[in-house]
């Protein structure tokens, strides 16, 4: 191929819809074919591109266990997808004659699934995905969801495997969410304000209502609420969500000027949104494919205070902490290993509140959710989450050994709270991947849990330290190098990192890095200080010290 090779990253390919992309899905998808012949398992793929603009898009496999690629396997994705014709056609030949050759076992027919969002070039990457996995030249499934969110095609993947219904992506979190209800106290909770959630005119505006509606919550057009000024009484124990930006069929809104990644970094209020929203209003925004979240809410000083996924995280491991801790005050061990992985853009604040209030030292990985997902498989409870609000919990089989252990033999009333909490947590959360809806759905029990506002939430887990992040494009991502240990630190452009530790140097309190982004031609910049302003500063001054190095190229 003769344009610059796609890189299978943290998040699969994402590129601009074009025909070199159209190329990539076609050979990955015969890629995913031959995995899933091999496997004997459904393989996923999911066609979107996330928080990039409507006009890009994108391919990520999602192996049989539900969660991502195996890493191993990332290397030689990119090698076949990139190579040329010659090399390509003697793969393609050498893995078909390999399924012959092993035409006698008794291998099922391989099962792929296919999700799209709603970007305009979804249907043609989808055609040519079927392409590619029919030049395998045997039978395969191809099972396709049109105008799905990605957590939701990982949910399927795993659930067709294991045998499950496939439509427990909706009915599990109903469940658990109608569930959740027997533990929250109506009439001492005084804090049911409506949400205003910003759907980023994505794929989840089309999903929020069927996870919520008739179960605690009632769904509305945002605008139209604006537009009247009110909503017909609604029951106490309801809450109302505004949704806004749910406009699906204009692929140039998506993402435009809201969205979660949108939000994370401009810190403003996502487009459409009243301007004259209460100081303390709850608000969030899931990106284009709905696998992140982010809460915020207007200010006295007019601006908006974001909670992350850095404090979706801290709710989540404060609820888990006191349920493990309430079991030792009554004398139960638990002998489950409790952990917390974050990256390097977790917020200074966050680290020291797990630190400090919890006592548990979070594990910092590479960025990447494929990073932080490995890490936390190594414990029986691990959190992972990412600041721009993309992660999960994973749960073991010794955990869910434990919880039917505590289950099983005894009368509704004999089963200890912990038990019952712990098991209602692992079912309101997607552990197979982060899932803005899911998330969402278990932040607002939680606030309801502990009767907190948002404001309430950020005053009993920590404030964030300033900071501020710049997206610089560059035609070469590649020319900036950081060690496979540390991402905070640039080896190459040679003499880059003293230039940066010099203008660091220049503010108190101040941390800040320079990473190449794993999904597109742009360095990111991180930069924390002791006011908004200077960080915006010392971003600024790092982004003048990028463009000097891509001048040089």
């Amino acid at each position: 191929m003769t344009s610059r090779p796609l890189i299978y990253g943290t998040s699969g390919f994402r590129a601009k819809a074009d025909e070199q992309l159209q190329l990539i899905v076609y050979r990955a998808a015969f890629y995913a074919a031959v995995r899933a012949k091999k496997l004997g398992k459904a393989v996923g793929m999911m066609i979107t591109a996330s928080h990039n603009p409507g006009c890009d898009n994108g391919l990520k496999l999602v192996d049989p266990s539900g969660r991502m690629l195996a890493m191993e396997c990332e290397e030689e994705l990119t090698k076949i997808a990139n190579g040329t014709e010659e090399e390509f056609e003697k793969f393609k030949n050498e893995e078909i004659q390999q399924i012959k050759n092993n035409e006698e076992k008794d291998n099922p027919t391989p099962i792929i699934v296919i999700a799209t969002d709603t970007r305009p070039s979804s249907a043609i990457l989808y055609e040519e995905a079927v392409k590619g996995i029919k030049l395998l030249g045997i039978s395969v499934d191809i099972k396709y969801f049109e105008h799905h969110t990605t957590p939701q095609l990982h949910y399927i993947v795993r659930a067709i495997n294991e045998k499950k219904p496939v439509d427990d992506y909706i009915q599990q979190f109903r469940r658990a969410l109608e569930k959740s209800r027997e533990f929250l106290n109506f009439e001492e909770n005084t804090n049911l304000s409506p949400l205003y959630l910003d759907c980023a005119n994505g794929v989840g505006s089309l999903w929020i209502a069927k996870y919520l509606e008739n179960n605690g919550f009632i769904c509305k057009n945002g605008l139209d609420v604006t537009k009247e000024g009110e909503v017909e009484n609604l029951d106490k124990n309801i809450i109302l969500v505004n949704l806004f930006n749910i406009n699906t069929n204009d692929g140039e809104l998506l993402n435009n000027g809201c969205g979660a990644d949108f939000v994370k970094i401009k810190t403003s209020l996502p487009a459409n949104f009243p301007t004259n929203l209460p100081v303390g209003t709850r608000c969030a925004s899931f990106d284009g494919d709905a696998d992140r979240l982010i809460y915020f809410y207007p200010n006295l000083e007019g601006k908006i205070c974001l909670l992350d996924g850095d404090h979706i995280c801290a709710i989540f491991t404060k609820f888990i902490n006191e349920q493990l801790n309430e079991a030792k005050t009554n004398g139960e061990l638990i002998n489950l290993n409790f952990g917390v992985v974050q990256t390097a853009y977790a917020n200074g604040n966050s680290t020291r509140y797990f630190s400090e209030k919890l006592n548990i030292k979070p594990l910092v990985t590479k960025t990447g959710t494929k990073h932080l997902e490995e890490a936390a498989l190594n414990y029986d409870i691990g959190i992972y989450f990412e600041a721009n609000g993309h992660g999960t919990v994973y749960f073991s089989d010794k955990f869910y050994k434990l919880i039917k252990e505590g289950e099983n033999g005894k009368e509704k009333e004999q089963v200890p709270r912990y038990i019952k909490l712990l098991s209602l947590f692992s079912k309101l959360v997607n552990e197979v991947d982060g899932d803005a809806i899911a998330d969402l759905l278990t932040v607002e029990f939680l606030l309801r849990y502990f009767n907190w506002t948002i404001q309430d939430w950020e005053k009993n887990t920590y404030s964030n330290c300033p900071s501020f992040q710049l997206k610089v494009p560059v035609s070469n991502r590649n020319l900036f190098v950081t060690p496979e240990d540390n991402e905070t630190k640039l080896l190459q452009p040679i003499g880059i990192q003293n230039k940066i530790d010099e203008c660091v140097s220049k503010f108190l309190n101040a941390r800040a890095f320079i990473r190449p982004s794993g999904t597109e031609q742009i360095v990111r910049i991180y930069s924390e200080a002791n006011s908004l302003e200077e960080a915006k500063q010392l971003a600024n001054e790092l982004e003048k010290i990028v463009k000097a190095e891509t001048l040089k190229e």
